[in-house]
């Protein structure tokens, strides 16, 4: 399950992280998950968060300042759907 801020709309499917430091507002605060993750670990519980990061929205600072590196034309037939590489 995407925890962390999506871009706002089309986001694939909450993977489209806007911000790295933000979780979905759905799901509630920074200081929310913190104080969960403690709650959990006090009775013996890890978390374990899985963290996508070659998924970044365009919208992301990571890809603004990149935009110059990331080369979006791959040849027909080589890849499913528009994939994203940075040089």
């Amino acid at each position: 399950m995407p925890l962390l801020r999506p871009r706002e709309g089309d986001n694939d499917g909450g993977y489209a992280v806007a911000d790295y430091g933000e979780v979905d507002r759905r799901v509630g605060t920074i200081a929310d998950l913190e104080a969960l993750a403690g709650d959990l670990h006090e009775r013996g519980i890890a978390v374990c968060i899985g963290l996508v990061l070659n998924h970044t929205a365009a919208e992301h600072e990571w890809a603004a300042v990149g935009a110059d590196e990331y080369v979006t034309s791959v040849p027909r037939g080589q890849l499913v759907g528009q994939q994203h590489f940075v040089r």
